[in-house]
């Protein structure tokens, strides 16, 4: 399936790089790194309705900068709550070393990045969260094109996920539902635990636990709804996030995540979360 920019999608596919900019009106004329962090936390906090912490490190000066290079950014924050009501317990979004465009950054007052800058991220939820997360616009929109598109389901039927979400044994549950359409409702009952045979992988099973499904029905549920989460890739038109492991202790969901940077940093992303 393909990934649009400014979205969640599940994909196995390539994808472009586009081109992306960033704009600090009120940066002086000697840029630092101290500077690029203190307007990265402006950002953020301007726009989270909660936040417990925001701390962002650009390591880089502005010798550095003006060369077109900074050498790190690391964003850390904890009890995150966006205005679209995505949650988190904490976050750590870290880049290396990234080529900036000197030009854009002297005459544009632009930071632009030469290429995508290649990184990792780590996000933290509770039960609550993760059912935020599953029935964030976002991901609604995701998996109305999953279901479409990767023939889990005829166009004339929509799926959704509930927001109920619990943690078992190293497992997270969760619930779906399937309405065709006469709307007629199956709703699934989904428990994913981290595959111990095969890192970066998950084990889905599913139960009926209202409407009417055969056994091929819920087979096919199963493996469809591994599929959308190993391939998982979240894109804010600036940051692309794809999934590459879980761990599920307690009541504690963490994701370790995969994290490419096209913009640096991509404030135009925080409004669709």
């Amino acid at each position: 399936m393909g990934t649009r920019a400014g979205g969640i999608s599940s994909t196995s596919h390539g994808h472009r790089h586009l081109p992306s900019a960033s704009f600090f009106p009120f940066a002086a004329p000697d840029l630092s790194g101290d500077l690029l962090s203190s307007a990265a936390q402006f950002a953020l906090r301007t726009y989270l309705v909660e936040c417990g912490s925001v701390d962002v490190t650009v390591d880089a000066n502005a010798g550095s900068l003006f060369q077109g290079t900074v050498r790190e950014v690391v964003i850390e924050g904890n009890n995150w709550r966006s205005r679209k009501d995505l949650t988190c317990v904490s976050l750590r979004m870290a880049v290396g070393e990234a080529a900036l465009d000197p030009g854009a950054l002297l005459t544009e007052r632009l930071i632009k990045l030469k290429k995508p800058s290649d990184g990792n991220a780590q996000v933290v939820f509770s039960e609550t969260d993760f059912g935020n997360f599953l029935t964030h616009p976002l991901v609604e929109r995701a998996t109305k094109e999953w279901a479409e598109e990767d023939g889990v389901q005829d166009t004339k039927k929509k799926f959704r996920f509930d927001k109920e979400t619990t943690t078992k044994n190293g497992c997270v549950v969760f619930f779906g539902q399937w309405e065709d359409s006469e709307r007629k409702v199956n709703k699934l009952r989904y428990i994913m635990c981290p595959s111990l045979n095969a890192p970066g992988f998950v084990d889905v099973t599913a139960t009926c636990v209202s409407g009417e499904c055969d056994e091929r029905e819920i087979e096919t549920a199963e493996r469809a709804m591994a599929v959308f989460f190993q391939t998982l890739v979240v894109d804010l038109s600036g940051a692309r996030l794809s999934y590459r492991s879980m761990l599920i202790e307690n009541d504690r969901i963490s994701l370790d995540l995969a994290l490419e940077v096209v913009s640096f940093p991509p404030p135009q992303s925080l409004g669709m979360i």
